[in-house]
């Protein structure tokens, strides 16, 4: 099969006059080959009914300048499209595990798990350090505001609380999907906003942040707050370099760092952790029923014995009765037979 894929891929050729070319998956050319140039094209049929192929640039398809570039050596608005793209599928990965999460605690042993308190507050810890981050730079950047949603203080605890501020399991679960809600939603807005707004893929953050508030960005979060009312989002503006703020200081980077961390370390850590609950509480149930095996052996005996008793008992009591019965019967059929007899002499003697 390799090698026949490989052979197909031989044999892609193009309009640059060069002739064929091995295409490869991840830089899209292979090793040997002349890179691309400005003036390589390739004819693209966009559509299958169209009989009229169009002229589109190599480099266009085989390089993806959101993908295929560095996060650093990415223009802003590049960034912001990578977050959304990455950070839709990150959310997506969160959620089916979060969910797993979910039906497993629907038992009681896992829902008592020792960890699973401490072990959901870093989960929750760690999504809402990327909200406060990404919050703050639309903000900051584009004028969005965002009004604080609620999140238990740790300076306001309860007696007989959880650390954290929360009240129960309860309250850190529904923490926890109210955050991945949030954040789905606002990758969304932040690949909305750069797709909408004309020359954003290619402007750097000082550009945006200074600039005038566009037409476009009242669409789109009247868009998104129409979608999604309870976020609460609307447009602000502010005085141009009112934060303070400079151009290295982008938190995107490190908003991706933290939701892999969270995927990877601390979600990986909870399942496990329910997955190691799971086999001790069948393990106790193991132990506990050789333990009642082995106590209520003699218990089990007797009342084994008592009910062997019962059935040699009714055991007999039954061939007794048969006995009876058949005894019975023999009687009846012998007087029957007596009866039979004195009619038929009767029946003879009136005949002669």
């Amino acid at each position: 099969m390799v090698e026949v894929v490989q052979d197909l891929l031989d044999y892609v050729t193009y309009a640059g006059g060069v002739g064929r070319r091995r295409a490869d998956a991840v830089i899209g050319l292979g090793s040997g080959t002349v890179k691309p140039g400005a003036h390589d094209c390739a004819l693209v049929a966009k559509d299958r009914t169209d009989h009229a192929p169009q002229m589109v640039p190599l480099r266009d398809l085989v390089f993806d300048e959101v993908l295929d570039k560095q996060f650093d050596d990415k223009v802003y608005g590049l960034q912001m499209l990578e977050l959304s793209y990455r950070g839709e599928r990150l959310m997506n990965e969160l959620a089916q595990k979060f969910h797993q999460v979910n039906r497993l605690v629907e038992h009681d042993p896992l829902w008592r798990s020792k960890h699973l308190p401490s072990l959901l507050q870093k989960m929750c810890e760690g999504l809402r350090h990327v909200q406060l981050l990404i919050s703050k730079e639309l903000q900051e950047v584009w004028k969005i505001a965002f009004p604080p949603i609620f999140y238990p203080s740790d300076t306001d605890i309860l007696p007989d609380a959880l650390p954290g501020g929360w009240l129960d399991l309860e309250d850190l679960f529904l923490t926890v999907h109210l955050l991945l809600r949030y954040l789905s939603e606002m990758m969304n807005l932040a690949g909305d906003l750069v797709r909408e707004v004309p020359g954003a893929r290619t402007m750097s953050r000082r550009q945006i942040r200074d600039a005038p508030v566009a037409p476009e960005v009242f669409l789109v979060v009247q868009g998104t707050a129409d979608k999604a009312p309870w976020l609460g989002i609307s447009v602000v503006e502010k005085e141009p370099g009112s934060d303070g703020t400079s151009e290295g200081e982008s938190p995107l980077r490190k908003a991706l760092a933290i939701l892999n961390e969270v995927l990877m370390d601390q979600v990986q850590d909870l399942l496990s952790d329910l997955h190691r609950a799971t086999y001790r509480a069948f393990i106790r149930v193991v132990a506990a029923y050789g333990r009642w095996k082995k106590t209520c052996k003699s218990a089990r005996e007797k009342r084994q014995a008592e009910e062997h008793a019962k059935k040699l008992a009714e055991r007999k009591m039954r061939s007794s009765r048969n006995s009876v019965m058949g005894e019975e019967v023999g009687q009846s059929a012998a007087s029957t037979q007596g009866h039979c007899r004195q009619y038929s002499l009767m029946f003879s003697w009136e005949l002669t």
